[in-house]
């Protein structure tokens, strides 16, 4: 079965917030609770800060933290 990965928002110096990650959740959802937490509208959310893709139970990470 393959997995989802959703991850929304910022990550980098210079700015604030941090990426929101969401596991086998759809792109639409995953960006309906991200707006719920950062109480923001999903039209205000850039494309470019949106990533998505799918694996199988393992992938490859520089950095993995909670």
């Amino acid at each position: 079965m393959k997995n989802t990965l959703v991850s929304i928002g910022y990550l980098g110096i210079g700015y604030r917030g941090v990426q929101r990650v969401y596991l086998n959740v759809s792109r639409e959802e995953a960006l309906k609770r991200y707006c719920a937490s950062e109480e923001c509208e999903p039209s205000e959310v850039k494309e470019l800060l949106i990533g998505e893709f799918t694996f199988d139970d393992e992938f490859s990470a520089y950095s993995v933290w909670a």
